[in-house]
C-alpha cells in the first residue's frame, strides 16, 4: 500500500531521520549491541520527547500522533529506525501504551505515556529482547 505523507508527516519523518543519524550512528549501534540494555536510555528519552512513545494512544488519554492515523505515524518512525538500524523498544512501548489505553485505564495510560521515555536499567534487558538486534554488530 502506498501512503502519501502530508507536510507535517514529512517534517516528522525528516526530523526523525536527522535525529537518528546524528544521535545513533552505526558505530554507536555496534557498541550498544554488546550493552545489556541494547539501547541508550538517554537517546530513548530524547526520542520520547519527539513523540515516539504513544503514537497509538488517543490524545485524550495522554498520547497523540500527528494525524488521526497513529499507525501511519508510527510507521514513519519505524521506517526511520530501519534506515538507521536504530535500537530501542519502539514497537513494544507503543503497543503496551495502546493496550493500556484501550483497556479503559485512562489514568494508567496518562501515567504510562510520559513514563515510557524512562526505561529503568533493570527493565532494559526485557525491552532489548523485544526489538531486532542488528547483525552489523557481528562485523
Amino acid at each position: 500500500m502506498e501512503i502519501t505523507l502530508g507536510d507535517e508527516q514529512e517534517f516528522f519523518r525528516d526530523t526523525t531521520r536527522r535525529f537518528l543519524g546524528a544521535e545513533c550512528p552505526i558505530a554507536t549501534v555496534r557498541e550498544l549491541a554488546t550493552d545489556d540494555a541494547g539501547f541508550d536510555p538517554s537517546f530513548w528519552a530524547s526520542g520520547a520527547e519527539l513523540g515516539w512513545t504513544c503514537l497509538l494512544v488517543a490524545e485524550r488519554d495522554g498520547g497523540g500522533s500527528l494525524t488521526d492515523n497513529g499507525v501511519v505515524d508510527l510507521t514513519i518512525v519505524a521506517d526511520a529506525f530501519g534506515r538507521n538500524v536504530a535500537p530501542g523498544p519502539l514497537l513494544p512501548v507503543n503497543v503496551v501504551a495502546d493496550a493500556i489505553s484501550r483497556r479503559g485505564a485512562k489514568r494508567s495510560a496518562m501515567r504510562c505515556c510520559p513514563a515510557c521515555c524512562r526505561v529503568p536499567r533493570s527493565q532494559a534487558g526485557a525491552a532489548r529482547s523485544m526489538h531486532w538486534i542488528s547483525p552489523l554488530s557481528a562485523q
